[in-house]
């Protein structure tokens, strides 16, 4: 019978507990899927808070500052119209021109007044920094007025969807990149077993595997939480080694509780189908006379063939 809860064996994973180990490998079954869900779901969810709150920010107050100045324009049936002054050059947060509006045709590359990009009254030119030119023609985009608010609402629908749409990705991108590492934690894992001279079912490392992976997940929970962009670069290093480490305690507490264990399945006997007959008794078998030894040829001397 399970000793532990998924819940409960979360915390007591993580703090190296033993006898949670021992009751996952004895008792629970399958690959531990569903508890890797368990630990996935609130972890994204807790991870996007910051990222939620940073983006109510953007919307709030960084956007409307930063395209304050940016014009009003018109699109109407693939042309654009608006009643700034033309050429007219909105500047980004630094300082330096990167959009240029010009219906006039004064401005005809966006290179020629050190922008990146250019909206004449047919076209949109996008100028890479190798000179490479981008046109779409504005019939491909819906009728709109492009403005502060337009700006400020698609960071509002980014902010908006982050946790409804943004979670459930996360959460299978992730589920889908922890199942693979279970497969070579537990590939890892039959190495350690022979180590240890037990020998585990691979079913059974997968669900290890996958038990191990709860402190590497908190930890990196803590990590976003606690806004440290460098040590979170390396998070994916140190949940491996983590994990790792885990593992190794995991198989060894196992290897303890019961030393030499050995869980292959036993081969099943071959038994006799209804179509085929049974054999003969021995004594319903027919004998036969032995048969007589041929005789030998005499052996001749050695050195006979050298001498006639």
């Amino acid at each position: 019978m399970r000793q532990f809860s998924k819940f409960s064996a979360m915390w007591r994973a993580a703090l190296f507990r033993r006898e949670v180990f021992i009751d996952v490998a004895r008792n629970w079954r399958g690959i531990g899927v569903r508890y890797l869900l368990l630990l996935l779901i609130p972890a994204w969810l807790i991870g996007l808070i910051t990222p939620t709150i940073r983006m109510n920010h953007v919307v709030n107050a960084t956007a409307p500052r930063i395209f304050k100045d940016f014009p009003t324009i018109t699109i109407v049936n693939g042309t654009a119209t608006s009643d700034c002054q033309q050429p007219y050059i909105w500047n980004d947060p630094e300082g330096k021109p990167y959009f240029v509006f010009d219906t006039t045709g004064k401005v005809t590359k966006p290179s020629e007044v050190h922008a990146q990009m250019l909206m004449t009254s047919t076209e949109i030119v996008q100028e890479n920094a190798f000179g490479q030119e981008n046109r779409n023609a504005l019939k491909e985009f819906p009728d709109t007025t492009i403005n502060t608010a337009w700006f400020v609402s698609w960071f509002r629908l980014a902010r908006n969807l982050m946790i409804p749409v943004g979670a459930p990705l996360m959460v299978l991108f992730s589920l889908a990149w922890r199942l693979l590492f279970a497969l070579l934690l537990a590939a890892i894992g039959k190495g350690m077993c022979s180590a240890f001279r037990i020998w585990l079912p691979f079913p059974m490392l997968m669900r290890l595997a996958i038990v191990c992976m709860t402190g590497s997940i908190l930890l990196d929970t803590l990590l976003w939480l606690a806004n440290l962009p460098f040590v979170c670069g390396f998070s994916w290093f140190l949940q491996m080694l983590l994990t790792v480490g885990y593992m190794i305690f995991a198989i060894n507490a196992i290897a303890k509780k019961w030393p030499g264990i050995n869980l292959r399945r036993p081969t099943a006997t071959a038994r006799p189908s209804a179509a085929t007959p049974p054999p003969l008794p021995a004594t319903a078998m027919p004998e036969f006379p032995a048969r007589a030894p041929r005789p030998r040829p005499p052996e001749e001397p050695p050195g006979a063939d050298l001498f006639p």
